[in-house]
């Protein structure tokens, strides 16, 4: 799976990770969906590990089940 990311003040211009001879597996840094989506929230200032949507019952459910914000595609602070 690959990602691009352009513009909002992300550091672009770059490869995380890499993948085996043939570009078929991931053999280091593995990302995933969850991994953009808390980037992306992160970049937008949003909490995704505290903050949570209401389902039908009323009950919280987690913004994101799994993820962490990649952090070489984050602005320095």
């Amino acid at each position: 799976m690959s990602f691009l990311f352009s513009g909002g003040g992300m550091t672009t211009g770059q490869v995380v990770g890499a993948t085996d001879r043939r570009g078929e597996q991931a053999v280091e840094r593995r990302l995933g969906v969850g991994d953009f989506l808390a980037t992306v929230y992160r970049h937008l200032g949003i909490d995704y590990e505290r903050e949570a949507i209401l389902d039908f019952s009323g009950r919280p459910v987690p913004i994101l089940q799994e993820g962490r914000p990649i952090d070489e595609l984050l602005p320095a602070s």
